[in-house]
C-alpha cells in the first residue's frame, strides 16, 4: 500500500447519527484547502482487499503529496521516465522475441525452451526495475499492465512465428533427399470417426491401386508415414512439395484448420505451375473454398467414387508417361542429328 495507514486514519471522520466524529479522536475538523474524499469504509470494499476504496484513494493521494524525504514510497509520476521505461521494456521484449524466432528456425526441437526464455527475460527485467525503484523510494504504478503486455506480446509473437514458419515451409521446394509420393492425402484429424473413414474408404483403396506401369502407389497418410522420433512438421510440409497428386478430403471442418488451409494453398500453387494434380473429395455438403472452386471435386456420396478418383489419377500419370516418352524421343533425335553433323565434319 502507498502512504501510511496511520496518517490516513488520523484524518478519517465518520458521519454517525447526523454528526461528524473523528475516527482517531482528533480535534475539531479544519477542511480549508483540503481534499475531501467521501465514501463508505464498510460498504465500498472489493472482496479480497484489505481496505475500502476511499482508503486506497487516500493512501495514493497522500503518497503523491508526500515530500521527497518522506518515509513512505511515492508513485513514479515522471512522464519522460515512464515513457523511457515503456520504450526500453518494449525493445527488450521485441529483441527477445526476435532472438527466439531466429533460434527456433534453426533448432525447432528447442522452440518451447526458447519461447519460455523470451517471456522470462522481460518479466525478470521488469521485476528488477520495480525492485530498484522501490529501493529508491519510488513505486512503478500498475506493474501488472506491462507484465500482461509482455505475456500478450510473447503470445502474439509465438502465433506469428508459427504461421510464418508454416507459410515459408509450405512455399519452399522439397529437399532433394525427400522421397517422392504419388498421392498426398490431406484431411481434418479432429473427429476420430472421420479419420477412420478416410483410412478405410480412401487410403486403403489407394494403396490397392497401381500406376499404369504396374507399380504400387506410394501414398502419404500421416499416421502411416510419420514415425516416432520424426519431425512431423518438416515431414508434412516437405511431403506436400514431393507429391505428384494432392487429394484433399473436404469435411465440415477441413477449411477451418490452419494446417489444412496451408496444405491446400501449397498444392494449388503447385497445380497452377503444372507440378501437381489436385483431386478433391467432398464429404456431405461441406463448403468448397473460393481458391479451389475451379477444380471439380468428387462427391464421396457418389456410388463408386474411388473409381472416379482412380480415373483422375490415371489421367495425370499417363500424361507424365507421354511427356517422358516424348522427351526421350527428342533426345534420341537430337543425338542422331549431332552424330551426323560430326561425321560429315570429320569426312
Amino acid at each position: 500500500h502507498l502512504g501510511d495507514p496511520a496518517v490516513t486514519q488520523a484524518h478519517t471522520w465518520r458521519f454517525e447519527h447526523g454528526e461528524l466524529k473523528p475516527a482517531a479522536g482528533a480535534g475539531a475538523a479544519d477542511w480549508r484547502q483540503r481534499v475531501v474524499i467521501v465514501g463508505s469504509l464498510g460498504a465500498d470494499r472489493t472482496p479480497g482487499t484489505q481496505a475500502s476504496g476511499p482508503e486506497h484513494l487516500a493512501w495514493a493521494l497522500a503518497a503523491r503529496a508526500a515530500p521527497p524525504d518522506a518515509a513512505e514510497a511515492r508513485l513514479l509520476a515522471n512522464a519522460p521516465w515512464l515513457l523511457a521505461l515503456c520504450g526500453l521494456g518494449g525493445a527488450l521484449a521485441a529483441g527477445c522475441a526476435l532472438w527466439a524466432y531466429r533460434r527456433g528456425a534453426g533448432s525447432p526441437q528447442r522452440v518451447l525452451w526458447q519461447g519460455a526464455i523470451a517471456v522470462a527475460v522481460p518479466l525478470l527485467a521488469l521485476a528488477a526495475v520495480a525492485t530498484a525503484l522501490r529501493a529508491a523510494g519510488l513505486v512503478l504504478a500498475q506493474l501488472t499492465l506491462p507484465a500482461l503486455g509482455v505475456l500478450v506480446a510473447a503470445l502474439l509473437s509465438g502465433v506469428f512465428t508459427w504461421r510464418y514458419r508454416l507459410w515459408a515451409a509450405l512455399h519452399a521446394a522439397a529437399p532433394q533427399q525427400m522421397s517422392r509420393y504419388d498421392v498426398f492425402v490431406s484431411y481434418s484429424r479432429t473427429d476420430a470417426t472421420h479419420v477412420a473413414w478416410v483410412r478405410e474408404h480412401i487410403v486403403a483403396p489407394l494403396k490397392a491401386m497401381t500406376r499404369p506401369d504396374g507399380s504400387a502407389l506410394r501414398v502419404f497418410f500421416d499416421t502411416h508415414e510419420i514415425k516416432v522420433g520424426d519431425r512431423w512438421f518438416d515431414r508434412l510440409v516437405n511431403a506436400v512439395g514431393a507429391s505428384r497428386c494432392f487429394l484433399p478430403v473436404y469435411s465440415s471442418d477441413y477449411h477451418a484448420k490452419h494446417f489444412c488451409q496451408y496444405e491446400l494453398a501449397a498444392a494449388l500453387r503447385r497445380h497452377i505451375q503444372g507440378q501437381a494434380e489436385v483431386v478433391p473429395v467432398r464429404c456431405g455438403n461441406s463448403t468448397v473454398p473460393a481458391a479451389a472452386s475451379g477444380i471439380q471435386f468428387i462427391s464421396a456420396e457418389a456410388p463408386g467414387f474411388m473409381r472416379q478418383v482412380q480415373a483422375r489419377l490415371d489421367a495425370a500419370w499417363r500424361a507424365d508417361l507421354r511427356q517422358e516418352l516424348s522427351g526421350r524421343n527428342e533426345r534420341r533425335v537430337d543425338g542422331r542429328v549431332d552424330g551426323h553433323h560430326d561425321g560429315r565434319a570429320q569426312h
